[in-house]
């Protein structure tokens, strides 16, 4: 699908036009004359996500409420964008303009980005694996029409983020039978080379010979073998890098400390931190963005039997510390630390960011749209939520309580993988914090945004690509805290 920019509209070129405008200003319907004429009757609809198709010399005309001026969200945009574009596809359209008119005072050239944002991953096909006879319409063209200054580079930055996002939501919906360990890290070598990204993938001898104790215990009782993928992006020589570090549990059983049964199947979306973290990389790349960022991605399964790590195991860290397994369901963190260990001593970054779908906890606490931020510093957390506001991917600070060390406290070992009940995000925070020395540190934990179960209107159920557009913002604004 190709995007591009056109300020002059001929109705005629496309064949379905998006045409946005608020209940109480109906400037942005004057383009088309037939539109702002049906606004005069009760016809026309323009209450948040109202859809009224009007055929105007023989071309679909979606007009698309956007509810009352001055209270559209730029998420709310995004997600009208992606719906109307999606509501056009499945009525033939193959060429589709969308005009920029209604939003431009309000969000500036941020109205053009987000067009193509919503309507490249609102396209996307998630339900692949279904056996349809029929052909199914794709759109081959987005036309944005907008006069703004500026909009043809804004459009084509949008598209290359939203296709890296696109290519790692393709890999969270891959089934467990599909995407193992190795096809995870193929994926990315491939997917590096293409972008001129540097990269490499460590296998299991090279995994433990680092002494990446995590890795090794929650693959011990795999048929898959672990790996450890690194994107190394670093154009501005003598510029400390930023490390971001994604969780890649490619299925996530619990190990011995089994999950239920009913949702299991979901746990296919436990990689979501590392293609979030490798496709920040592959953006960064491809928009020539003049600053260093490393991404590293350990990758396993978590099974049971014979040969699975255990409750009571202690594992000894690279870095000397000591963990007392509790809970084998609390893996994701175990590997985690191996790679915030291996990122600070061998990049001395700037600042460390891991993304995971860590806990249920926090899933509970903000729900399936929130993701949540622990840091100790303030630097790095106020660079991330200054990019939340500006991605639209909606992120929310969390107490780092160091009280609630002690909830880790272990009687045999350094520290408890798993601790007491109450307060586990939090306390998950503050564990994977202990493997950081020096470096202003964050965890994100996109245990509830990263996978929705179901269709929604704007986007295809399975994996969001949550995270990737916010941290290629926060390492564009970052910078080691110079800015």
């Amino acid at each position: 699908m190709t995007i591009s920019v056109s300020k002059t509209f001929s109705l005629t070129s496309v064949d379905a036009l998006i045409l946005p405008a608020f209940s109480d200003d109906l400037s942005a319907l004057d383009i088309v004359p037939a539109a702002a004429e049906a606004a005069k009757s009760s016809y026309l609809r323009l209450k948040s996500n109202d859809i009224t198709p009007l055929i105007v010399d023989g071309r679909l005309v979606v007009v698309l409420g956007l509810g009352e001026k001055g209270k559209l969200t730029r998420l709310q945009w995004k997600r009208s964008i992606a719906m109307a574009v999606r509501y056009a596809r499945e009525r033939g359209a193959k060429k589709i303009a969308v005009s920029d008119a209604a939003v431009a005072g309000e969000f500036g050239i941020s109205a053009v980005s987000i067009i193509v944002t919503g309507a490249v991953t609102g396209l996307l096909r998630t339900d692949l694996h279904k056996t349809i006879k029929e052909p199914r319409p794709e759109v081959e063209k987005i036309v944005v029409v907008s006069e703004q200054r500026g909009a043809s580079k804004a459009a084509s930055d949008a598209k290359i983020i939203a296709d890296a996002t696109n290519w790692a939501r393709s890999l969270v919906n891959m089934p467990a039978n599909h995407l193992s360990p190795t096809v995870l890290s193929e994926q990315a070598l491939a997917a590096a080379k293409e972008a001129g990204v540097k990269a490499k993938v460590l296998k299991k001898a090279d995994i433990e010979k680092l002494g990446m104790a995590g890795l090794m215990a929650v693959s011990s009782s795999s048929g898959e073998p672990p790996t450890f993928t690194i994107f190394e992006y670093m154009p501005v020589k003598g510029q400390a890098p930023v490390v971001i570090v994604g969780k890649g549990i490619t299925f996530d059983t619990g190990g011995i400390s089994l999950k239920p049964g009913s949702d299991m199947h979901h746990m296919k979306d436990d990689m979501a931190g590392a293609a979030a973290v490798l496709g920040t990389v592959l953006a960064a790349a491809r928009l020539k963005l003049q600053v260093n960022i490393v991404a590293l991605a350990p990758a396993t399964e978590n099974m049971p039997g014979g040969k699975a790590y255990r409750p009571s195991d202690v594992l000894k860290y690279a870095n000397g510390k000591t963990v007392e397994i509790t809970n084998t369901d609390a893996e994701g963190r175990l590997i985690l630390a191996d790679a915030l260990i291996y990122g600070e001593q061998k990049y001395k970054p700037c600042a460390i960011v891991d993304i995971a779908t860590l806990t249920g906890a926090c899933v509970v606490a903000l729900g399936s749209e929130l993701a949540g931020l622990f840091a100790k510093d303030d630097g790095v957390a106020e660079a991330l939520l200054a990019a939340s506001e500006e991605t639209q991917e909606p992120l929310w600070r969390m107490p780092f309580y160091m009280p609630y060390r002690s909830k880790l406290d272990s009687p045999i070992a350094d520290i408890d993988n798993s601790g007491e009940r109450g307060g586990t995000s939090i306390s998950s925070a503050i564990f994977l914090s202990e493997f950081v020395e020096k470096t202003p540190f964050a965890h994100v934990d996109i245990a509830g945004p990263s996978f929705e179960a179901k269709d929604k209107a704007y986007q295809g159920a399975g994996g969001t690509g949550y995270g990737l557009a916010l941290l290629l913002d926060f390492a564009r604004r970052y910078k080691g805290g110079d800015e």
